[in-house]
Protein backbone atom coordinates (compact mmCIF):
# COMPACT_ATOMS: atom_id res chain seq x y z
CA UNK A 1 0.00 0.00 0.00
CA UNK A 2 1.75 3.40 -1.06
CA UNK A 3 2.12 6.50 1.37
CA UNK A 4 0.70 9.77 0.80
CA UNK A 5 4.74 10.76 -0.38
CA UNK A 6 4.87 7.91 -2.76
CA UNK A 7 1.57 9.24 -4.27
CA UNK A 8 3.19 13.18 -4.14
CA UNK A 9 6.04 12.13 -5.69
CA UNK A 10 4.38 9.69 -8.66
CA UNK A 11 2.28 13.09 -9.58
CA UNK A 12 5.38 15.41 -9.12
CA UNK A 13 7.04 12.97 -12.18
CA UNK A 14 3.90 13.08 -14.13
CA UNK A 15 3.79 15.36 -17.53
CA UNK A 16 0.70 17.22 -16.33
CA UNK A 17 2.37 18.48 -13.03
CA UNK A 18 5.54 19.24 -14.86
CA UNK A 19 3.63 21.92 -17.65
CA UNK A 20 1.47 23.38 -14.94
CA UNK A 21 4.95 23.81 -12.80
CA UNK A 22 6.80 25.41 -15.94
CA UNK A 23 3.75 27.31 -17.02
CA UNK A 24 3.60 28.65 -13.26
CA UNK A 25 7.44 29.52 -13.23
CA UNK A 26 6.96 31.54 -16.18
CA UNK A 27 4.17 33.28 -14.76
CA UNK A 28 6.12 34.24 -11.75
CA UNK A 29 9.07 35.21 -13.92
CA UNK A 30 6.62 37.91 -15.88
CA UNK A 31 6.30 41.54 -15.44
CA UNK A 32 2.76 41.30 -15.93
CA UNK A 33 2.50 38.79 -13.00
CA UNK A 34 1.56 39.48 -9.49
CA UNK A 35 2.19 42.70 -7.72
CA UNK A 36 5.62 42.07 -5.62
CA UNK A 37 5.95 44.74 -2.92
CA UNK A 38 8.56 45.31 -0.04
CA UNK A 39 5.09 45.67 2.09
CA UNK A 40 5.82 42.60 4.22
CA UNK A 41 2.97 40.85 5.34
CA UNK A 42 1.57 44.43 6.45
CA UNK A 43 -1.97 44.76 3.93
CA UNK A 44 -2.32 47.86 1.49
CA UNK A 45 -5.40 49.14 3.55
CA UNK A 46 -2.60 48.81 6.73
CA UNK A 47 0.18 50.56 5.16
CA UNK A 48 -2.49 53.04 3.89
CA UNK A 49 -3.92 53.49 7.37
CA UNK A 50 -0.25 54.26 8.60
CA UNK A 51 0.96 56.55 6.04
CA UNK A 52 -2.63 58.56 7.23
CA UNK A 53 -1.92 58.86 10.87
CA UNK A 54 1.61 59.51 10.51
CA UNK A 55 1.22 62.47 7.87
CA UNK A 56 -2.42 63.76 9.44
CA UNK A 57 -4.25 63.59 6.35
CA UNK A 58 -5.85 60.97 3.90
CA UNK A 59 -3.42 59.58 1.07
CA UNK A 60 -4.14 58.62 -2.20
CA UNK A 61 -3.71 54.81 -3.80
CA UNK A 62 -0.83 55.75 -5.81
CA UNK A 63 1.34 57.52 -2.98
CA UNK A 64 1.14 54.49 -0.80
CA UNK A 65 1.59 52.11 -3.83
CA UNK A 66 5.27 54.36 -4.13
CA UNK A 67 5.88 53.80 -0.74
CA UNK A 68 5.47 49.86 -0.56
CA UNK A 69 6.84 49.33 -4.05
CA UNK A 70 9.78 51.94 -4.06
CA UNK A 71 13.05 52.33 -2.10
CA UNK A 72 15.16 55.43 -2.15
CA UNK A 73 18.28 53.50 -2.30
CA UNK A 74 17.17 50.34 -4.24
CA UNK A 75 14.76 52.00 -6.66
CA UNK A 76 12.00 50.09 -7.84
CA UNK A 77 11.15 46.30 -6.99
CA UNK A 78 10.24 45.86 -10.40
CA UNK A 79 10.20 47.46 -14.01
CA UNK A 80 6.06 46.77 -14.33
CA UNK A 81 6.11 49.35 -10.53
CA UNK A 82 8.20 51.73 -12.67
CA UNK A 83 6.65 51.72 -15.25
CA UNK A 84 3.24 52.18 -14.10
CA UNK A 85 4.07 54.96 -11.14
CA UNK A 86 6.26 56.85 -14.22
CA UNK A 87 3.06 56.77 -16.62
CA UNK A 88 0.69 57.76 -13.24
CA UNK A 89 3.08 60.80 -12.92
CA UNK A 90 2.81 61.51 -16.60
CA UNK A 91 -1.01 61.39 -16.90
CA UNK A 92 -1.34 63.40 -13.72
CA UNK A 93 0.55 66.44 -15.87
CA UNK A 94 -1.32 66.52 -18.34
CA UNK A 95 -4.08 66.55 -16.02
CA UNK A 96 -3.40 69.02 -13.96
CA UNK A 97 -5.55 71.53 -15.09
CA UNK A 98 -8.61 69.49 -14.22
CA UNK A 99 -9.39 69.12 -10.55
CA UNK A 100 -12.22 67.01 -11.09
CA UNK A 101 -10.08 63.63 -11.47
CA UNK A 102 -8.71 62.21 -8.66
CA UNK A 103 -5.10 60.56 -8.21
CA UNK A 104 -7.49 57.20 -7.37
CA UNK A 105 -9.17 57.79 -10.57
CA UNK A 106 -6.40 58.36 -12.71
CA UNK A 107 -4.52 55.54 -10.97
CA UNK A 108 -7.73 53.19 -12.09
CA UNK A 109 -6.88 54.36 -15.75
CA UNK A 110 -3.16 54.02 -15.85
CA UNK A 111 -3.37 50.23 -14.72
CA UNK A 112 -6.30 49.76 -17.31
CA UNK A 113 -9.15 48.91 -14.23
CA UNK A 114 -10.18 46.26 -12.75
CA UNK A 115 -9.14 42.80 -14.26
CA UNK A 116 -11.41 39.98 -15.03
CA UNK A 117 -11.25 39.16 -10.87
CA UNK A 118 -12.33 42.60 -9.94
CA UNK A 119 -8.71 42.97 -8.76
CA UNK A 120 -6.06 46.44 -9.75
CA UNK A 121 -3.04 46.36 -10.06
CA UNK A 122 -0.88 47.57 -6.66
CA UNK A 123 -4.03 48.08 -4.54
CA UNK A 124 -4.23 44.64 -3.26
CA UNK A 125 -7.95 44.39 -1.38
CA UNK A 126 -8.43 48.21 -1.65
CA UNK A 127 -9.51 47.44 -5.78
CA UNK A 128 -13.26 46.76 -3.67
CA UNK A 129 -13.82 50.00 -2.10
CA UNK A 130 -13.17 51.75 -5.96
CA UNK A 131 -16.30 52.63 -7.55
CA UNK A 132 -16.70 51.87 -10.95
CA UNK A 133 -15.84 55.70 -12.03
CA UNK A 134 -12.60 54.82 -10.11
CA UNK A 135 -13.72 57.26 -7.17
CA UNK A 136 -13.30 55.73 -3.81
CA UNK A 137 -15.32 54.83 -1.26
CA UNK A 138 -14.76 56.73 2.16
CA UNK A 139 -12.80 53.43 4.24
CA UNK A 140 -10.34 55.30 6.86
CA UNK A 141 -10.78 57.06 9.63
CA UNK A 142 -8.67 59.71 8.32
CA UNK A 143 -11.58 60.01 5.02
CA UNK A 144 -14.02 59.75 7.50
CA UNK A 145 -13.24 62.25 9.92
CA UNK A 146 -12.46 64.66 7.27
CA UNK A 147 -15.83 63.85 5.47
CA UNK A 148 -17.33 64.39 9.23
CA UNK A 149 -15.72 67.85 9.29
CA UNK A 150 -17.15 68.95 5.89
CA UNK A 151 -20.23 67.53 6.82
CA UNK A 152 -20.03 69.94 10.17
CA UNK A 153 -19.10 72.82 8.39
CA UNK A 154 -21.27 72.65 5.71
CA UNK A 155 -24.14 72.23 8.50
CA UNK A 156 -22.94 75.27 10.08
CA UNK A 157 -23.08 77.23 7.35
CA UNK A 158 -26.37 76.51 6.50
CA UNK A 159 -27.95 76.62 10.09
CA UNK A 160 -26.24 80.16 10.31
CA UNK A 161 -27.18 81.19 7.18
CA UNK A 162 -30.85 79.86 7.38
CA UNK A 163 -30.61 81.77 11.28
CA UNK A 164 -30.00 85.30 9.10
CA UNK A 165 -33.04 84.84 6.41
CA UNK A 166 -34.99 84.41 9.65
CA UNK A 167 -33.96 87.29 11.35
CA UNK A 168 -34.29 88.97 7.63
CA UNK A 169 -38.23 87.91 7.38
CA UNK A 170 -38.75 88.85 11.29
CA UNK A 171 -37.25 92.30 10.34
CA UNK A 172 -39.45 93.06 7.40
CA UNK A 173 -43.07 91.70 9.26
CA UNK A 174 -42.09 94.10 11.76
CA UNK A 175 -41.49 96.46 9.35
CA UNK A 176 -44.95 95.61 7.52
CA UNK A 177 -46.75 95.95 10.75
CA UNK A 178 -45.60 99.06 11.84
CA UNK A 179 -46.58 100.62 8.22
CA UNK A 180 -50.07 98.40 8.68
CA UNK A 181 -50.25 100.17 12.14
CA UNK A 182 -49.47 103.64 10.41
CA UNK A 183 -51.73 103.26 7.36
CA UNK A 184 -54.63 102.21 9.73
CA UNK A 185 -53.83 105.37 12.39
CA UNK A 186 -53.73 107.87 9.44
CA UNK A 187 -57.09 106.11 8.33
CA UNK A 188 -58.78 106.50 11.61
CA UNK A 189 -57.74 109.59 11.97
CA UNK A 190 -59.13 110.96 8.37
CA UNK A 191 -62.00 109.29 9.33
CA UNK A 192 -62.64 111.20 12.55
CA UNK A 193 -61.79 114.36 10.73
CA UNK A 194 -64.22 113.62 8.19
CA UNK A 195 -66.68 113.09 10.96
CA UNK A 196 -65.93 116.22 13.02
CA UNK A 197 -66.89 118.03 9.62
Amino acid sequence: MPGPRKELEKYWESDEFKAKSEKNKKNRAANTGGCVHRGGRITFAEHRRRMEVELGRPCEYPEVFKKIQHDEEKGWVGKRAANTYNEFERLKECQESDASISDSALWLQVVGGKNKRGRVYGLGTQAGLLNSNGTQCANTSGEIALLKKQLEEQKKFYEDRFEKVVESLQVREEEFRAREQRREEEFRAREERMDQK
